[in-house]
């Protein structure tokens, strides 16, 4: 029967009140009030790095954490669930979010280090790869 197979769950305020839960909340604030920051900016940083113009193309590639959040949520999620340790996913995902930075502007010592020059292929590819980790690690 019905009532058989249900659990009854409950969930107190203690349960929301508990320093883990309290330190998710804190990190998904800080990351979403980062993204909430770059985003009215990026644009003028892409087209100065990249050399792109077109809003169209910048546009896309505001489209790429998006697309990253939604197709690594379930990998993420499944991970979670098989019981790999969870503070060091959300520890890791924060330090991870934390350089990804780097990769997505691309960081001038970092596009120095590598030798990358304004509208090169491999600013491309760093500002790709950078946006495609931005969503994996936001997860």
């Amino acid at each position: 029967t019905e009532s058989e197979s249900s659990e009854s769950v409950s969930v107190s305020v203690r349960d929301f009140l508990s320093p883990l839960v309290l330190f998710i909340c804190a990190g998904m604030g800080l990351r979403s009030t980062s993204i909430g920051f770059i985003e009215p900016t990026y644009a003028q940083q892409l087209e100065r790095a990249l050399l792109v113009s077109d809003p169209r193309l910048v546009s896309l590639f505001f489209c790429i954490p998006g697309l990253s959040v939604v197709l690594s949520a379930w990998p993420v999620g499944a991970l979670a669930d098989a019981g790999a340790n969870r503070i060091a996913m959300i520890v890791g995902g924060n330090c991870a979010y934390i350089f990804v930075f780097a990769f997505i502007g691309p960081f001038e010592p970092l596009a120095v280090l590598l030798g990358l020059t304004q509208g090169d292929v491999w600013s491309f590819v760093l500002v790709i790869g950078g946006l495609l980790s931005l969503g994996v690690a936001y997860n």
